[in-house]
C-alpha cells in the first residue's frame, strides 16, 4: 500500500487551469473599468469646456471665433488639440481664449507624451476638435476618435459623423450645429 501524501499530477493541473481562468477574468474586468475610467474623463473635460464656452459668451456675446494665437491664421473657425492631420487645424494653445473660465485643460487620457496623436488619416486626427460658426453664435465640441466603449457615454453626446472614418466620436453643441462635421462650410 502506497501511503505518500501529496497531489496527482491532474489535481495540480486542474488547480491551475481554474486560477488561469480567474485571473484572466479579473484583469478582463480590470480593464474594462480602466476604459470606462478614461471615458467617463472624456466626457467630464468635455463638459467643461462647454460650461467655459457658455461663459465666455456670456461675457462677449458670442463664442471665441479664432481661438488659436499661434501657427496659422485660423480663418475657418476649426481647431484640433491633439491632432497631426492639418497643421494648420492644430492649436497649440488649446483654447486659450477660455483661460479666464476654466483651470488647463488636460490632453485627453490616452494621448502620447508628445501630446499629439500621429499615424495615417484618419488616426492622426485623434483628439479635441472645436468648430464655430462665422457669426460666432454657434459651436461644436468634439473628442474625436478616443472614445475607448461607446456605450460609456451618454447618447446625447454620440456623434458618428463629425469625421468621416471614426465613428468613436462624442461632441457637445448649440442646436443648430448638431449636424456639423468637420469639413461643413458654415
Amino acid at each position: 500500500m502506497n501511503t505518500k501524501k501529496g497531489f496527482t499530477i491532474i489535481e495540480l493541473l486542474v488547480v491551475i487551469s481554474i486560477i488561469g481562468t480567474m485571473s484572466s477574468i479579473v484583469l478582463s474586468v480590470l480593464n474594462n473599468a480602466q476604459a470606462k475610467a478614461r471615458d467617463s474623463k472624456r466626457v467630464q473635460m468635455l463638459t467643461e469646456i462647454q460650461k467655459a464656452l457658455e461663459l465666455y459668451y456670456d461675457d462677449h456675446g458670442q463664442y471665441p471665433d479664432d481661438v488659436r494665437t499661434t501657427g496659422s491664421a485660423g480663418t475657418d473657425g476649426v481647431d484640433c488639440w491633439e491632432c497631426t492631420w492639418l497643421a494648420s487645424y492644430y492649436d497649440g494653445d488649446k483654447l486659450i481664449a477660455l483661460k479666464p473660465y476654466i483651470k488647463t485643460r488636460q490632453p485627453d487620457p490616452s494621448a502620447p507624451k508628445s501630446g499629439r496623436f500621429t499615424g495615417t488619416y484618419p488616426l492622426c486626427s485623434r483628439g479635441f476638435w472645436y468648430k464655430v460658426s462665422t457669426s460666432g453664435q454657434d459651436y461644436k465640441i468634439a473628442i474625436v476618435g478616443t472614445i475607448e466603449n461607446m456605450h460609456n457615454v451618454p447618447d446625447r453626446m454620440k456623434d458618428p459623423s463629425f469625421l468621416p472614418g471614426l465613428t468613436n466620436n462624442i461632441s457637445l453643441h448649440t442646436h443648430k450645429a448638431r449636424n456639423w462635421t468637420r469639413d461643413d462650410n458654415i
